[in-house]
């Protein structure tokens, strides 16, 4: 039996100009397309992500209004872009994260994104990747760095770039529907 998922929260960098030029634009529609495939081939209509955070995750001001509905969602995706550094140290986004963490979400990010993840404090003892300007700061987080295009450690999920995006939705997918 393939477990359904309800929402899945999808957080881009601060400017849309920022996303479409670093190819998050890229990222999102392929993690989009791959959770819409994990859908269809479940044949269970229950499944929803929210449109209005595709549409949305460019808004500088979206972050703070999805800070205190983690619980609401299934999954929580970072994606990367070098907008993402404005999450680098937002409390809200680190926040965001370890309730993600905390509450047994999968939580997902690509490109640098996994920047946020570790400093949010979420990667000690994990096996994890990122763009490769990343790879220290990873590391110096406790993560297991391995360079690999994708990652999955229990519900934490990183990949390394843009190339990576389906490989990394596809696995998003897995793990919010139970198989690997």
């Amino acid at each position: 039996m393939i477990a359904t998922y309800g929402r899945v929260l999808i957080l881009g960098c601060g400017t849309c100009m920022t996303v479409c030029d670093a190819g998050g634009e890229r990222e999102v529609s392929f993690l989009h397309s791959a959770l819409r495939l994990a859908q269809v081939k479940s044949g269970d209509g229950t499944h929803t992500f929210s449109e209005y955070t595709l549409k949305r995750q460019c808004d500088p001001e979206y972050i703070d209004l999805v800070k205190d509905i983690v619980d609401d969602y299934d999954a929580i995706i970072f994606v990367g872009g070098p907008g993402a550094t404005e999450y680098f140290d937002n409390p809200i986004a680190l926040n965001i994260a370890r309730q993600a963490a905390y509450r047994g979400k999968v939580l997902a990010a690509i490109c640098i994104a996994p920047a946020v993840l570790a400093n949010a404090g979420v990667l000690g003892g994990i096996r994890a990747t990122s763009f490769w300007s990343e790879r220290d700061r990873l590391q110096n987080a406790g993560a297991i760095y391995t360079g690999a295009p994708v990652e999955r450690d229990g519900l934490i999920i990183t990949a390394s770039d843009p190339r990576a995006a389906r490989q990394f939705g596809r696995a998003i997918a897995q793990t919010l529907t139970g198989r690997q």
